[in-house]
C-alpha cells in the first residue's frame, strides 16, 4: 500500500536530512573526531601519521583547516569510493582492528567540517581522490559518492610509495577557532587515546611536533608525571564471546597507585594541569586503543576527592562489543548486566581498599605535616652549612650518594636531607640522631615526658590542627641532631652523648 506515492518516493534513508542530523552524532571533542581518522591510519599499516592545522582563505574569509596525512597502504579507487559510503567498508563486521562499521571516515570528518577530500595512492605517482560536500548535498546536487578522479601527486604534501590524505575544509564545528589552542586541546587527548600504539613506535605529529604517549596511569613516561606503582596483579577475566558457544576472550584489569608523599603539596593549579585532581576514573582500552574514561564497573562505590590518587584501566578485544556496549563512534561504553556482574564485585572491593589506603595516607601526612614543611625547609638551608667531614668526599653515581653533587649549580653543594621518626625506648635520652648516607634521621622517644606532654599535644595526635610552634622546636631538636652529626671524633661523640644523656634526665625531672 503506497498511500498514493510511489514506493520509490520512500527511501530508507532521506539523504539531505540524515547528513545534517549525522553531524550531531555527539564526539565529545574535536580530537574524537579526528581519533577516527588516526583509526584508519593505523589500520592501514601507517608508521607516520602527519595531522595539519592551518588557516586558509575562502569566499566566507579566514577559516581553519586540518589535514591528516599517512604513509599507510593506501586505497584504490574502488576501495576509496566505499570508504567515503556511510556504512561502507571492506571490513565491515570485522574484530580484528578499531573499525567495524565504516562509519568512521566520513561521520568523524562531517562532524566538524562541512567538506572532506580525500586523496589515496597505492603507488607513487597515481593519486586519486573524491570528496563529500555537506552544502552539495543538502542543494540536492550530490546524491553519491562522485567517482575518484586522478590527481597530480606533486600537489600535495606526501610522502612515500602508498598512504592517503584527509582534507578538512569549512570547518564549523571545531573545539575552538584559535590554532594555538586546538593543538593545546588535542595533543593531551590524541596522547591519550593513541598511547599504546605510541609506546610501540608508531609516530604521531601535530603541525610539526611530536605527539608523546600520555598515561592515565602514570607508570610510563610521557605527557604525564611518572612514580605511580601497580596495585597488585593484573586482574584477568575469560569471558565467554557473545557470538559463540565456547570461545572466550580475556579482560585485563589494573590499578595503580599514586605516590601521595611526593605529589601531595603540589599545588591545586598543578594537580589540575598533571590530571591528578578531578580525574578519577576508568580507562577503557579496546583494540589498543582508549575509547572512554569514567566512572566504570566501580558498584555502589561513590566516587570521591581521595579516589584521584589511584587509577585503573580495562583492556579488551572487539570480540567483546556487546558485552561493553560500545558506540559506533568508539567513544563511549554502556556495559551489559552480566559483563557488570563478572567485574564489579572484584573491582568494587579493590576501589574501596584503595581509597581506605588513601584516606589512612592522608591522615598521617596531616599528622607529619609540620615535620614535613620543617624538613623541606631545613634540606632548602643546609647547603649553607659545612657537610660532615666522614662525607665530604663520598659522590653520587646512580644510586650512590653525593655531597659534593650541586643542587642548582656546577658550583653549590647539596645539603643534607632530614627525616623524623618516634618510637617507645628504654633510653634515658628524649632524642637519638641518626647519619645514614646523606640523612639526618631525628628518632624522638616516645617514653620521655617530653614527648608526651609537650611534643604530642603540639602536634595534635591526628585530632586537631598542630601548633604554629611545632616547626620552630623541630627546628631546634633537628639543629642539636644535626650538629652532633657533624662531630667526627669517637670521644668527641660520646662527650655529647652524655650530655644529652644528663640533659635529656634534667628535662624529663623538670616536667614531672
Amino acid at each position: 500500500m503506497s498511500f498514493g506515492q510511489p514506493i520509490s518516493s520512500f527511501p530508507i534513508v532521506a539523504v539531505r536530512s540524515f547528513i545534517e542530523a549525522t553531524r550531531d552524532t555527539g564526539y565529545k571533542s574535536t580530537g574524537a573526531a579526528i581519533a577516527e581518522l588516526v583509526d584508519n591510519a593505523i589500520e592501514a599499516e601507517a608508521t607516520e601519521i602527519d595531522i595539519q592545522i592551518e588557516p586558509i582563505e575562502s569566499a566566507e574569509g579566514k577559516q581553519v583547516a586540518i589535514r591528516v596525512a599517512d604513509n599507510g597502504t593506501g586505497m584504490k579507487p574502488q576501495v576509496l569510493r566505499l570508504a567515503l559510503q556511510f556504512g561502507g567498508s571492506t571490513r565491515f563486521g570485522s574484530r580484528k582492528a578499531a573499525g567495524r562499521y565504516g562509519m568512521g571516515l566520513p561521520n568523524g570528518s562531517l562532524s566538524q567540517a562541512r567538506r572532506v577530500e580525500v586523496f589515496t595512492w597505492t603507488r607513487p605517482g597515481q593519486v586519486w581522490t573524491t570528496y563529500l560536500d555537506v552544502d552539495e548535498i543538502a542543494a540536492g546536487r550530490l546524491q553519491h559518492v562522485p567517482p575518484p578522479k586522478r590527481f597530480p601527486q606533486s600537489s600535495l604534501v606526501a610522502k612515500g610509495p602508498s598512504g592517503t590524505v584527509v582534507s578538512l575544509t569549512r570547518c564549523d564545528r571545531l573545539d575552538c577557532r584559535r590554532i594555538r589552542t586546538l593543538e593545546e586541546k588535542l595533543a593531551p587527548e590524541l596522547g591519550r587515546l593513541f598511547r599504546k600504539h605510541l609506546y610501540e613506535g608508531k609516530s604521531l605529529r601535530l603541525n610539526g611536533q611530536t605527539v608523546s604517549p600520555l598515561d592515565p596511569l602514570f607508570l610510563r613516561p610521557g605527557q604525564n608525571l611518572t612514580g605511580a606503582t601497580a596495585f597488585g596483579p593484573p586482574l584477568e577475566y575469560r569471558v565467554r564471546i557473545p557470538s559463540s558457544k565456547d570461545k572466550e576472550s580475556l579482560v585485563v584489569v589494573r590499578f595503580t597507585e599514586l605516590p601521595i608523599d611526593r605529589w601531595h603539596e603540589l599545588s591545586n593549579d598543578r594537580k589540575n594541569q598533571v590530571r591528578i585532581a578531578k580525574h578519577a576514573g576508568v580507562s577503557i582500552v579496546r583494540a589498543g586503543r582508549e575509547i572512554d574514561y569514567g566512572w566504570y564497573f566501580m558498584g555502589s562505590k561513590r566516587k570521591e576527592n581521595y579516589d584521584d590518587w589511584w587509577r585503573c584501566e580495562i583492556s579488551f578485544s572487539p570480540d567483546l562489543d556487546e558485552l561493553f556496549g560500545v558506540t559506533h563512534s568508539k567513544q563511549k561504553i554502556n556495559p551489559t548486566e552480566a559483563l557488570s556482574a563478572i567485574l564489579v564485585p572484584e573491582m568494587e572491593r579493590v576501589a574501596r581498599e584503595l581509597n581506605t589506603r588513601v584516606r589512612k595516607k592522608y591522615a598521617l601526612i596531616r599528622h607529619q605535616g609540620p615535620a614535613s614543611k620543617t624538613t623541606q625547609k631545613l634540606e632548602s638551608r643546609d647547603f649553607l652549612l659545612e657537610p660532615p667531614k666522614a662525607l665530604r668526599n663520598v659522590r653520587r653515581t646512580g644510586d650512590q650518594l653525593s655531597l659534593s653533587v650541586p643542587a642548582t649549580s656546577t658550583t653549590a653543594i647539596r645539603g643534607l636531607r632530614f627525616a623524623l621518626a618516634h618510637r617507645p625506648s628504654a633510653e634515658p635520652c628524649f632524642y637519638e640522631p641518626r647519619l645514614r648516607a646523606d640523612c639526618v634521621n631525628l628518632v624522638l622517644n616516645e617514653s620521655h615526658p617530653f614527648f608526651t606532654t609537650v611534643y604530642k599535644p603540639l602536634a595534635g595526635d591526628g585530632r586537631g590542627a598542630p601548633s604554629a610552634v611545632l616547626p620552630q622546636i623541630l627546628a631546634l631538636l633537628f639543629a642539636g641532631a644535626r650538629a652532633e652529626c657533624s662531630i667526627n671524633r669517637v670521644k668527641h661523640r660520646a662527650i655529647i652523648r652524655r650530655f644529652r644523656e644528663h640533659w635529656s634526665d634534667t628535662l624529663a625531672a623538670f616536667l614531672s
